[in-house]
This record gives structure tokens, C-alpha cells and sequence, in this order.
């Protein structure tokens, strides 16, 4: 298995982080608490 690179770390960071907003899951807790 070959290490991922920074741009597709960063793709699936974004995707995992737009799959949480569309369930409301907070990744760490300054998300947790800028939640409403």
C-alpha cells in the first residue's frame, strides 16, 4: 500500500468533512462546538 499524497489527502479530507456536515457528525471539537 503506497502513501497518499498531500492533494489526495486532501480530497478525502474534504469529502469525509462534507459527508459529516450532511449528518452533523463534529470531526474534532471546535466543530463540536461551532455546531448550533
Amino acid at each position: 500500500r503506497r502513501e497518499m499524497t498531500k492533494q489526495e489527502y486532501a480530497i478525502v479530507r474534504s469529502t469525509i468533512h462534507e459527508a459529516a456536515s450532511h449528518f452533523s457528525i463534529p470531526l474534532n471539537p471546535t466543530a463540536a462546538a461551532s455546531q448550533p
